[in-house]
């Protein structure tokens, strides 16, 4: 039986990400990211689960005063994701950014 690791890591290729995201929500897009960050100057955290260079998973996140939070003034937010592991993995990631912060 072969185990695949799975990383998780802050966005790095806009294009995959993009490809994602495309079908699922307006909000997780690329275009609502930098207009919260020129409407507000929020610092986005977008944290990506990726199995052998294939995304599994996606967590957009701002650092809102001093808060972290998913997508601002949005309808939509969270987790996107196309399993339970990946899921795990963002939490957990999420969860140590606010310990660090």
């Amino acid at each position: 039986m072969i185990f695949l690791s799975m990383e998780v890591e802050v966005l790095k290729d806009e294009i995959k990400y993009e490809e994602y995201v495309k079908d699922k929500s307006f909000f997780h897009s690329l275009k609502y990211r930098d207009s919260i960050i020129n409407s507000f100057g929020f610092e986005p955290i977008y944290l990506v689960a990726k199995t052998k260079n294939k995304i599994d998973g996606v967590l957009p996140l701002f650092i809102c005063n001093k808060k972290l939070i998913s997508l601002p003034f949005s309808t939509e937010g969270g987790i996107i994701t196309n399993s339970d592991d990946a899921r795990e993995h963002l939490i957990s990631e999420a969860l140590k950014i606010v310990k660090d912060k």
